[in-house]
């Protein structure tokens, strides 16, 4: 007599059900898993991305603004991700670029920045956020600097709480403003002027007093500095700003020259 080998009714459903248990006691953990290697992933992509966005703003001497389709066009110049990729993270959700609206002065908002012949003051706090949220899209908190603040500084009730799914890369530009001082001892205006931009006349020097300049403009500016008069004067030099620079025009006796006192 032949005997038929196999699973009875009841030893599958036993099998299957060893298999569910199973099954719901890893889920969880495999869901985790896969959320903790986005969130990784994340956190990597925004500092890539903020340190190209960093890279840009000195190379241009140029800002962009929070609009998506600008800043994502300026990173990418300097990206390996296009802009789609910049503009989502991983989970297909977009990020916002956020600056404070204090960026250069109080309550004077943020729409970006192009630099020609360079800011006379400091700006107030040019701070940058790029958040991503893995959950879902990043909304605009609010364009006001108490709701910048609270976001930066994480503070209790703030609008955005940064979590293993919600991402804030912080980037503060202040360190690459760098001030240019210019005295000029000279009768004559001189002059200076950053990249490509017109000549900017360099005050003549008055009965006791030293004619001065001074601007504020991006590391890596060139800066160009011509012999009086202005604006006719020749090109005398060329620096390439990479921290303060004083710069004095002066009449050595053998005719004016520019020279770092």
């Amino acid at each position: 007599m032949r005997v038929q080998s196999g699973f009875t009714l009841m030893e599958l459903i036993g099998v299957m059900a060893i298999l569910a248990i199973l099954s719901a006691v890893m889920a969880p953990s495999i869901v985790s898993s896969i959320n903790d290697a986005y969130g990784t992933a994340e956190a990597a992509n925004l500092q890539r991305i903020t340190d190209d966005l960093e890279r840009y703003v000195r190379r241009n001497g140029r800002i962009p603004s929070a609009t998506v389709s600008d800043w994502t066009n300026a990173v990418a110049t300097l990206s390996s991700l296009p802009t789609a990729d910049l503009a989502l993270n991983r989970r297909g959700f977009a990020r916002r670029l956020y600056f404070d609206p204090n960026f250069f002065t109080a309550g004077g908002g943020f729409s970006g920045y192009q630099q020609t012949d360079g800011l006379t003051a400091a700006p107030l706090s040019p701070r940058v956020m790029l958040i991503s949220d893995l959950t879902g899209n990043v909304g605009f908190p609010g364009n006001n600097a108490t709701t910048f603040d609270d976001i930066w500084n994480q503070t209790p009730g703030t609008a955005l709480v940064e979590s293993d799914r919600l991402f804030i890369q912080r980037l503060h530009l202040g360190g690459l403003f760098k001030e240019v001082l210019v005295t000029n001892t000279s009768a004559n205006q001189a002059a200076i002027s950053f990249n490509t931009a017109a000549a900017v006349a360099v005050p003549a020097a008055g009965v006791s007093l030293d004619g001065v300049l001074s601007r504020f403009v991006i590391e890596d500016t060139r800066l160009l500095v011509y012999a009086d008069p202005y604006p006719t004067g020749d090109l005398r030099s060329v620096f390439k700003i990479t921290d303060d620079l004083g710069l004095r025009y002066v009449d050595l006796g053998s005719g004016f020259i520019w020279i770092q006192p």
